[in-house]
């Protein structure tokens, strides 16, 4: 799931900064966000919850952890923009760079709630029904929150509100975190080890209608970034339940075609998620610069292919030297 959700991050990206804003109006680029929506940075922030609750580390472990993520996420913001910060710089282009070194992306986010869930640890234990009511209390306050002074807009965009480079922030992004993790212990009850075949094929086959006859309206969020990345607690549901059903799919297909040649690559990407992510961004980024928004479906797909293919070359020499490295230490 964490591989394929990387992917479509990897779509969506190239889509959002290297073709025209009339090609991402058609249907295909309709399609490609919605890819990029449910499927992808929620799935992303549900299973690190669930393997926060499942994981045996100990509270300072994850909070250096949550910490090591958001400066990964500050030196990756500095180096997927290198190559706009420079025509900054040069007096080439007149932004704010501010805006673009501090942007609220999903690194943020992901440290941000290892963090909380690990401190809320601490206080309620394992129980997951608590970290399943934070988890709406997170999405239903989130519109109703105020903004700060503008001194304070660059922290806040890690928190709240809308400003234009809040990406991803707490409210209401880290509900997907604490339901992750609550789903660690509500999928244990018995109730999931019990239920009959027949009862989980009619569950499945009414919610996979519901989810049809409900796109159009998970297509109008995804497709309008700002109110996707600030949706509201109905998409949000309507999210938990996709991924259900998402789930269940690829838990299905994973067990018919094990030996897959595309299973197995989306499986080693999703165990090396966060380097393939880092180095889709930093080719992504500083090509954008040269290409925003020229492109059209070919333009597109060749980014689709390059990035992809320098994104796995790149993570495996990473991987690579980080196990040399490992070997010489334990040497």
């Amino acid at each position: 799931m964490k591989g394929l959700a990387v992917i479509f991050m990897v779509m969506v990206h190239v889509l959002e900064l290297f073709t025209t804003t009339e090609f991402q109006g058609t249907t295909f680029g309709k399609v490609v966000f919605f890819l990029g929506g449910p499927p992808a940075a929620p799935v992303f922030m549900l299973i690190m919850g669930y393997f926060v609750a499942l994981s045996g580390k100990s509270l300072s472990k994850h909070i250096f952890r949550g910490v090591s993520l958001i400066f990964l996420g500050l030196l990756l913001n500095t180096g997927l923009n290198f190559h706009l910060l420079i025509k900054v710089f040069l007096g080439q282009i007149q932004v704010n760079p501010l805006e673009y070194i501090f942007g609220a992306d999903i690194l943020f986010v992901a440290g941000l709630s290892i963090i909380l869930l690990s401190l809320t640890k601490q206080i309620v234990g394992t129980r997951w029904v608590p970290f399943l009511i934070l988890a709406f209390i997170i999405v239903f306050i989130s519109p109703y929150l105020q903004d700060l002074s503008s001194g304070w807009k660059y922290l806040q965009a890690f928190l709240w509100g809308e400003y234009s480079w809040s990406y991803f922030p707490i409210f209401p992004w880290a509900g997907y975190a604490f339901a992750g993790y609550a789903s660690a212990g509500f999928t244990r009850l018995s109730y999931f080890t019990t239920v009959k075949t027949k009862t989980a094929l009619l569950v499945f086959v009414v919610t996979t209608l519901g989810i049809i006859l409900s796109l159009p309206y998970a297509s109008r969020i995804t497709a309008n970034l700002p109110l996707f990345y600030h949706h509201s607690w109905t998409f949000f549901i309507w999210t938990l339940i996709f991924t259900g059903w998402w789930t269940v799919i690829l838990q299905f297909i994973q067990i018919r075609l094990p030996d897959n040649p595309v299973v197995l690559f989306l499986q080693w990407t999703g165990r090396n998620v966060t380097a393939f992510y880092v180095f889709q961004w930093l080719i992504i980024g500083n090509i954008a610069t040269a290409l925003y928004q020229t492109q059209g479906f070919f333009g597109w797909l060749a980014g689709i292919l390059v990035v992809l293919l320098c994104s796995t070359v790149l993570t495996k020499v990473y991987l690579g030297i980080k196990q040399n490295k490992n070997h010489r230490v334990n040497y």
